[in-house]
């Protein structure tokens, strides 16, 4: 008689860092660009695609995907973000020319090409962090830019250091 013994080895995939540690992220109306940036150990385990969401009414809506191995990216339209969004490294979505709409939460969904046979495998990972629209950018130096944060204004002053 011949005893197999059968172990499921558990991965666990997981987010190592998330946009701002998690925290809002507070960026200025007509800001050239802000970096979304999650990065992940994947525990071994084979990233099939790399999804972006923001959340409109309680719903998830698709932004954009970086699919793998063959690397294509793709925008969806009707999202507000066709040529305002671009994907780097392992996990890094670049919102370009920020607008007021831009204050809201943004999602990355990693999923993993899991096989089904796997008990109790991660298949997907998800992180979502807040981003507030604040003020308004300002390409000059020396010059006031006013802050809105629930009602109460500060003023800022940018100085350019030597």
């Amino acid at each position: 008689i011949l005893f197999y013994t059968i172990s499921f080895l558990e991965c666990n995939p997981a987010f190592t860092s998330r946009p701002n540690n998690g925290a809002i992220s507070y960026v200025l109306n007509g800001q050239s660009a802000l970096n979304l940036i999650w990065n992940y150990n994947s525990d071994g385990e084979v990233v099939k695609d790399v999804y972006l969401y923001v959340v409109e009414g309680g719903k998830d809506v698709l932004v954009a995907a970086k699919y793998f191995p063959s690397g294509q990216y793709y925008v969806f339209p009707n999202t507000g973000y066709t040529n305002r969004v671009e994907f780097s490294g392992r996990a890094t979505f670049t919102v370009k020319n920020i607008v007021p709409s831009d204050s809201r939460w943004f999602k990355c969904v990693i999923n993993f090409n899991t096989p089904p046979q796997v008990l109790g495998a991660i298949t997907s990972i998800k992180s979502s962090v807040e981003v507030v629209v604040v003020g308004e950018y300002q390409s000059f130096f020396n010059l006031p830019i006013k802050i809105d944060f629930n009602s109460q204004v500060l003023i800022l002053s940018i100085f350019l250091h030597y």
